[in-house]
């Protein structure tokens, strides 16, 4: 079925890796670490006190509705394992009473979103992995894998629902971003995916690629359909299907390979900037974190991201603790972005100072030489991270 148990590592980044010859190149904070933790605190505390009885976040106790897009539709249980996975990648712990309740719920609910199932792989990394957690992994991985368009246009996509027999010829580039995010979730939990998977995705993305690196919701539609979010949703897919695809190439980290498609989608976001910065939302915020996450990527240009981000986010958030509406979802992404973007790590693209530009370093020797730290960076502390970096060992 293209998804079997093997001994493939928990790998990947929780952010970048902070040089010290680097370390004078970093910005001032606009917000500091304190703020920081504050806001993510007090958005934990929203999350916790918008939790029901039955220990989950959903406005109704079943679904509602046939409506693809709808968290009382086809993404029902999708809100509540998204105010779970945000609560884990902020630290909570897996044997705190309520994450299990939340936990239990989340992981026997039925699921039939793209959306929703993506957020519920995402959290089965943070859990302990007892069989429990394993079977469902693996029964999510194989709906995903399953959900995967394989005809015209719409090949090496996803739309919203798991059945890819329904609208058939539909996709959306945001369905098809939140589902890959899915399968590296999956990867994580030790499941192999079939490297066909990764390399149809992979093709599929750079064929939607417009000429100027931008990707919009959909196919190559209009100059005002460019989307930041879309584009930042590229560009983390294609790091993430190439990490894949060139995996054993551990004795060719010497080189400097490029990546055409990645560098012109980090252009346009670059040049793009104040465009986001404009039209801020929550999800192109989660989109930007990706790139981080998946890259190693600290600037865009000259443009701290997370420090940006932060700023606008801890000047934002309401009294309660909470972000946005619907509340739970944008509350979840924020708390996202926080978390991972102030991950202890700090590595960008030769693009850090311009002392150091002939120093690129290829994503290729970055994937050698970071794979295997973690995101869950509170676990283990900082030994720990000295320890992978330094054995190069899960």
């Amino acid at each position: 079925m293209g998804i079997t148990a093997g001994l493939s590592t928990r790998w990947m980044i929780g952010g970048v890796l902070l040089l010290g010859c680097l370390a004078s190149a970093s910005t001032a904070r606009a917000a500091t670490p304190e703020q920081t933790r504050a806001s993510i605190r007090k958005a934990v505390e929203f999350l916790y006190a918008q939790q029901n009885a039955q220990g989950n976040w959903e406005q109704n106790q079943q679904r509602t509705t046939n409506k693809h897009a709808d968290i009382n539709g086809a993404q029902w249980g999708g809100g509540s394992a998204q105010a779970l996975l945000a609560l884990l990648a902020a630290g909570e712990s897996p044997q705190d009473p309520r994450i299990q309740k939340a936990a239990q719920w989340v992981g026997q609910a039925d699921i039939i979103g793209v959306y929703a199932l993506s957020m519920r792989m995402q959290v089965y990394p943070y859990l302990r992995p007892t069989q429990q957690v394993r079977d469902w992994a693996r029964r999510d991985a194989e709906l995903m894998y399953k959900a995967l368009k394989d005809e015209g246009d719409a090949k090496g996509m996803y739309s919203y629902w798991l059945d890819p027999a329904t609208d058939k010829s539909r996709f959306d580039h945001s369905c098809s971003q939140i589902a890959v995010l899915g399968m590296w979730a999956a990867a994580q939990m030790n499941l192999e995916i079939a490297r066909t998977y990764w390399a149809t995705v992979d093709q599929a993305w750079r064929q939607h690629q417009n000429a100027d690196g931008s990707w919009d919701y959909s196919l190559h539609k209009t100059e005002s359909s460019k989307q930041p979010a879309m584009t930042a949703a590229g560009i983390a897919t294609l790091f993430i299907t190439q990490d894949f695809l060139n995996r054993g190439m551990g004795g060719e980290c010497a080189g400097n390979r490029r990546d055409e498609n990645i560098d012109k989608g980090l252009a346009w976001m670059s040049h793009n900037f104040e465009r986001i910065k404009s039209g801020r939302s929550f999800y192109t915020l989660y989109g930007i974190e990706r790139i981080g996450v998946a890259s190693g990527r600290k600037y865009f240009g000259t443009t701290d991201w997370f420090q940006e981000g932060a700023e606008h986010l801890v000047k934002s958030q309401n009294p309660d603790g909470s972000w946005g509406k619907p509340p739970i979802s944008d509350t979840a992404f924020a708390i996202l972005f926080l978390v991972r973007g102030s991950a202890p790590v700090v590595m960008n693209i030769a693009a850090i100072s311009p002392a150091i530009r002939w120093w690129r370093i290829s994503m290729w020797k970055r994937t050698c030489q970071i794979q295997f730290l973690r995101e869950r960076s509170h676990k283990g502390g900082s030994k720990q991270w000295r320890y992978r970096i330094r054995s190069r060992r899960p």
